[in-house]
This record gives structure tokens, sequence and C-alpha cells, in this order.
């Protein structure tokens, strides 16, 4: 049990690094970018930023809920890891761990709005509430939104294109 508590240890430590080496600046953005998918999704015009600012920051697509949900299950699968083939079928269990998760990822995110689905991303979203995202200003917002409508229009072109 003291390898849980290590591995917990180590990812807390990991992720407040990485929060705080990134800077404020790229999590406004990463914020701005939720703010602005939100809005694309919920059909407002993402050429009025100040409008898009409105919308929630935190996103169930987010990656930093796989990241939780990845971690959980590493976590759960940390005794496999201790028996006597513990070594030899670790990378096995990781990768086992990586498939398991991105399906529960893809699972829950299609339907959110069920209280199992919500039970698995709070932990992402607590996260995202705290450490992975913060409110943006009117220009991380714009650029959120200008960048949105290009990929928007990049998306909308390839499948205009005939095949071939």
């Amino acid at each position: 049990m003291a390898g849980v508590g290590l591995e917990l240890a180590t990812v807390v430590l990991g992720l407040l690094a990485l929060h705080w080496g990134m800077g404020v600046e790229v999590w406004r953005y990463h914020g701005a970018e939720h703010k602005a998918v939100n809005a694309y999704e919920a059909g407002a015009d993402l050429s009025d930023a100040t409008t898009v600012l409105g919308f929630s920051r935190i996103h169930d697509r987010c990656g930093t809920n796989l990241v939780v949900i990845v971690v959980a299950l590493s976590l759960a699968a940390l005794p496999l890891s201790a028996g006597p083939l513990g070594a030899t079928l670790s990378p096995l269990y990781g990768l086992l761990t990586l498939a398991l998760a991105f399906e529960l990822f893809r699972l829950v995110t299609r339907r959110p709005d069920l209280p199992a689905c919500r039970i698995v991303l709070a932990g992402g979203k607590a996260l995202q509430r705290c450490l992975t995202t913060r409110d943006p200003g009117p220009e991380h917002q714009r650029i959120a939104c200008l960048a949105l409508r290009r990929v928007v229009e990049l998306e909308l072109a390839a499948r205009l294109q005939p095949a071939g």
C-alpha cells in the first residue's frame, strides 16, 4: 500500500510542477480553448469573443479527464506488479491500462450527463478548475476563437473536396 501513496504523491508533485512550470498564460489559453469549444457546441457566434467568455472553461473531453482516468487505473493496477511476474508483465499492464483508460474516456464523454459518467469525470473536472485552466482575458479568447474558426473552416473545406 505504501507504493500507491508514493505513486500518488509523485503524480501530485508532477501536476504541480506542470502547473507552475507552464506559467499562467498557457492555462488561460487552455481555458479560452474550452470556452470556444463549449460556445461552438452550443451554436454561439465565435466572432463575438465577449459572448464566448461567458461559457465554461471546463470541458468533458479535455485531456485532463483522460489523464485522471489513466492515473486512477494505473494506481488500481499497481498491486498486480508486486507479484513474482510483476516486473515481467508490467509493460503489458501499462498497455492494458492505457487501452482501458482510453475506451472508458470515450464511453463517459459520450454521455457525460449520466451519474456514473459524472463520477468518472469529476476528478478531471476538479483538476481543470484548480490546475489546468484559468479564466482567459479578452485577447486570449479572441485568439482561441480565431483558431477554432479556422479549424472549422479547414474541416468544412476537407469535407467538400471530392475524394480522389
